[in-house]
């Protein structure tokens, strides 16, 4: 099992291959293993992606995407205990886009 899993990880496409894990994760996110999973996703995110910056705590953060979007309450409440600023968290920029060209 893990070895097939490992397989087509590296042989798909990775991103895709483990988004489709993630609509079930989300749904029974009440469940610990899932709830730690999303936390400590988080947190490692942001100390691997944002702290890694000596100014880190002077910027406000812009969060784009699906995923972001239904894991907003983990982010903005990890961002609030780490001092992180979150501005905006944007399930699809497109409608952003496409109003921002046709308003000119």
């Amino acid at each position: 099992m893990v070895g097939e899993i490992l397989l087509r990880i590296h042989l798909e496409k990775p991103n895709l291959y483990l988004a489709a894990f993630f609509k079930f994760m989300y749904e029974n996110k009440q469940e610990e293993i899932f709830d730690d999973i999303f936390k400590e996703g988080i947190k490692h995110f942001f100390n691997l992606h944002i702290k890694c910056f000596e100014y880190y705590k002077n910027y406000q953060l812009t969060f784009v995407g699906s995923v972001a979007f239904y894991l907003s309450e983990y982010i903005y409440e990890i961002a609030e205990k780490e001092e992180i600023q979150v501005q905006e968290i944007i399930q699809s920029p497109i409608e952003s886009l496409v109003s921002e060209h046709f308003s000119k």
